[in-house]
């Protein structure tokens, strides 16, 4: 007769631990996040996408480091903006947050992602972001609204270099098959977004600031478009990257607006719902350390939880 020694499940490390939690503060904001999402991002996709966000940055769900608060708020605006949150087209951004002595988290779409947007709503058929560097033959006549004139520096061999940025614009394809440049932006408009930028540390001072240039020039090009969708669904996507756009520079952390235009009754609820919210995130550092160890049950229990998580196609 052999005996088969029963197999206890690893203790869960506290930042497992803090990533279940999340995610199932995630879960518990089902029905909101199915109203939140954009018929092209069904709930299930954009639930895979925080879980590649988070094993990307394993930091965004340690909550003795980061706002609780914070990442659910920037989790929501990512579903409302209809893009995903783990680097694809957005992104789940950390900020040094002094006065609370965490990480804030925000949302950011990136450049290919409101392109992706433009795209969907119909108003352009494909756009490129194009950096002018001071190498560059380069001159507009008209002023920004004028035409432009621009011709790329070749490198000729390895030592050339293409100089600094001067200037971006962008070439957008209407529908009715034209390029048009607009965006323009030249050296004195770059200086004075970067200089309002309030987070220092952030993409702005990085490797991406070609990007954020690119980014910054499309969007001017895209207020030129005008209203660009009577559908409400994308009217709620571009809002929400309207919004990023604010987090984006000034580091100031938007609230969502609500469903529906409200009466002092429903604003009244809202508010206690975002208290509600906030506290909840805002604990979960002290109730993650004191619930002690799961039992067999418990862990058993999660670990069937994670496997069909992981597993597409699982619920059968």
């Amino acid at each position: 007769m052999t005996t088969g020694a029963i197999q206890k499940a690893e203790p869960l490390t506290p930042a497992e631990k803090q990533l279940l939690w999340v995610m199932g503060q995630i879960e518990k904001r089902g029905a909101r996040l199915e109203k939140l999402l954009h018929p092209d991002m069904p709930r299930e996709r954009f639930e895979e996408s925080c879980r590649l966000a988070f094993a990307k940055n394993p930091d965004l769900t340690d909550l003795n480091k980061t706002d609780g608060a914070s990442l659910m708020q920037a989790i929501l605006l990512g579903a409302r903006s209809g893009l995903d949150v783990h680097g694809h087209y957005g992104h789940l951004v950390s900020f040094n947050n002094t006065k609370e002595g965490k990480k804030s988290i925000a949302y950011m779409a990136d450049f290919k992602g409101l392109i992706a947007t433009a795209k969907a709503s119909g108003v352009i058929i494909d756009a490129e972001g194009v950096l002018v560097h001071e190498k560059d033959e380069f001159h507009v006549t008209g002023g920004a609204n004028g035409q432009i004139h621009h011709v790329p520096f070749i490198r000729r061999k390895a030592t050339d270099v293409k100089g600094a940025i001067i200037a971006a614009y962008t070439r957008l394809l209407l529908p009715s098959g034209q390029w048009v440049c607009k965006g323009l932006m030249l050296l004195e408009d770059i200086e004075r977004i970067e200089g309002g930028i309030k987070a220092k540390n952030g993409p702005w001072g990085g490797p991406h600031r070609g990007e954020m240039i690119r980014k910054s020039s499309f969007r001017q090009a895209w207020k030129w478009l005008g209203p660009t969708t009577s559908d409400r669904a994308m009217a709620l996507r571009i809002q929400a990257l309207e919004e990023a756009e604010i987090i984006e520079t000034t580091g100031e952390i938007v609230t969502p607006p609500p469903e529906a235009p409200q009466t002092g009754v429903g604003r009244a609820k809202a508010a206690a719902q975002k208290a509600l919210e906030a506290k909840t995130a805002g604990t979960v550092a002290a109730e993650v350390a004191s619930s002690g160890e799961p039992d067999d049950a418990e862990k058993a229990a999660i670990l069937a939880q994670e496997k069909a998580m992981a597993e597409p196609g699982s619920e059968g």
